[in-house]
């Protein structure tokens, strides 16, 4: 969908971690159209395609780099 591959692109644009608010926000600037619920949703699809990572201590979110394995995902 547009969202999760939005959401991609954010991640891959800040090189480093983002919480959902500011990735919420990042988005909502751009388009206007991004929601939170939006985001968790897009967010959980990547964690599950194992392209994204939480990270517990921030609560926070990151790109996963698998040099060796490239995820397939329909958007």
């Amino acid at each position: 969908t547009r969202q999760r591959r939005a959401v991609l692109r954010a991640l891959l644009a800040e090189g480093g971690a983002l919480t959902a608010y500011e990735l919420h926000e990042r988005l909502r600037v751009a388009d206007g159209r991004s929601t939170p619920a939006g985001v968790y949703r897009a967010l959980e699809f990547w964690m599950t395609a194992g392209a994204v990572h939480r990270l517990e201590s921030t609560r926070s979110f990151i790109l996963c780099e698998h040099p060796e394995r490239r995820i397939r995902a329909s958007c």
